[in-house]
């Protein structure tokens, strides 16, 4: 009797990964336009010609990347391994090795280069009228190429490695190199730009007229004053980046603890964690690549003035001053 060819079966439930390929695609559109909007803004404004504004670039530059790139693949992902075919072969496969490529890379990039940034703007805080002689065009350039030359370094092992342990060794690896390591570095110049911060406040509390006292302060030194605000926004992009990936975290530690494991409840664990958990932890961690622009042109009135501009190009004046009103309430609010 000869076999009948049936269409894959859809597992029941299975209807929730067209739904996390739509929310993939929102984010990726989200990702492109807004990060585009802040490397146009950089690009075409001289006042953001600085170099904080440059480590900026490179970030926007990393998540333009998730959303060209990453997010299109995991809504692929989404359709053909967890939905139309459940049972196709996932591991080892070309389209797992250039999804983990790039997502290496990406992640190394981003990392590393809110590491940058944070250094940047301890130095900037800290010691302020030694910025500009230490923190030089030329060794932004060295720290950036610096950043996205390891990124593609380290995205390259993962080419060479198929075997589940290897890999599982890889992702933890990866977590501790990329994400607690810079966390530790991150962790220490916010600190200190606090405490700096909060001994500046005190000072000024200390005078008899707080009015007069904070002019006369930001007039003696108002890049401080500028880069102080300009650390409180890169540490809520570091806020959010670290709660959006500690997910990716957490679920390449439990990986590679299953992946030693011959048991078979474990190896069914393994798979659904493979299959599943990774898609929705993926889209998770991707979010942030869509919500840092949003945070530069909320909490900054240069960017906000700068896509004002961008728009102008574009749209209509009376869609212009909506949108314009629309993040001045939302600056507002924070």
């Amino acid at each position: 009797m000869n076999e009948t060819t049936c269409p894959p079966t859809i597992s029941a439930g299975s209807s929730e990964f067209i739904f996390l390929a739509v929310l993939s695609c929102i984010s990726g559109v989200l990702s492109i336009a807004g990060n585009t909007v802040v490397l146009i803004a950089i690009f075409r404004t001289k006042s953001l010609h600085t170099i904080s504004n440059y480590f900026i670039a490179s970030l926007a530059a990393a998540d333009l990347m998730v959303g060209i790139l990453l997010n299109p693949i995991l809504a692929t992902k989404a359709v053909i391994f967890s939905y139309l075919d459940p049972e196709r072969p996932l591991k080892g496969s070309a389209f797992d090795k250039v999804e983990d490529f790039v997502w290496i890379q990406a992640v190394v990039a981003t990392t590393f280069g809110l590491t940058a940034i944070s250094v940047d703007r301890y130095i900037a805080v800290k010691f302020g009228f030694r910025y500009e002689s230490l923190i030089t065009p030329k060794f932004c350039l060295m720290a950036t190429a610096s950043v996205w030359l390891g990124s593609f370094v380290f995205a390259s092992v993962r080419l060479f490695l198929d075997k589940p342990q290897e890999l599982s060794t890889l992702w933890l690896v990866m977590g501790v190199i990329t994400c607690i390591f810079p966390s530790l570095i991150i962790t220490f110049c916010y600190m200190s730009i606090f405490r700096e911060a909060k001994q500046q406040i005190q000072k000024i509390k200390q005078e008899t007229s707080l009015a007069a006292e904070r002019q006369q302060t930001r007039r003696n030194n108002p890049a401080r004053v500028s880069h102080t605000k300009t650390a409180f926004t890169v540490a809520i992009v570091i806020v959010l980046f670290i709660i959006l990936w500690v997910p990716s975290l957490a679920t390449a530690a439990i990986q590679f603890r299953l992946s030693g494991s011959d048991k078979p409840k474990d190896r069914a664990a393994l798979k659904r964690l493979e299959r599943e958990v990774w898609m929705w932890v993926s889209l998770v961690a991707y979010l942030s690549s869509a919500s840092n622009p949003w945070v530069y042109s909320i909490r900054s009135k240069e960017f906000r003035t700068a896509c004002k501009k961008i728009f102008n190009c574009f749209g209509s004046h009376s869609r212009v001053e909506h949108l314009s009103v629309t993040a001045s309430v939302l600056s507002v609010g924070l």
